[in-house]
């Protein structure tokens, strides 16, 4: 049961965007997400990438580093999502 409790609790960190992923080209991951059918936006340093599938949620991207935030209540979410996803910092207007 012990060991249950740590695999759900690892899967909820990850889930809610707690776990930072590295990346390598950041415009090679927007060029890809646009000929997808992905929206995406500036969002300051970031990139906002919000799936095209309903319930995917959303990916920033900086130059260093993806964050992921799927659709969550906001009790939910990370500090850093909801910092992101409830701010205003995005253009309205989305690149592709």
């Amino acid at each position: 049961m012990k060991y249950i409790t740590i695999i759900l609790i690892l899967g909820l960190l990850l889930l809610a965007g707690c776990i930072e992923q590295p990346i390598e080209d950041s415009d090679t991951l927007v060029n890809q997400h646009c000929k997808e059918g992905d929206t995406v936006y500036m969002c300051g340093e970031y990139v906002k990438i919000v799936n095209d599938l309903p319930g995917a949620g959303s990916k920033f991207i900086s130059k260093d580093k993806i964050i992921e935030c799927p659709v969550v209540a906001p009790d939910m979410m990370s500090s850093k999502c909801k910092n992101l996803l409830l701010s205003d910092i995005c253009d309205e207007k989305p690149i592709c």
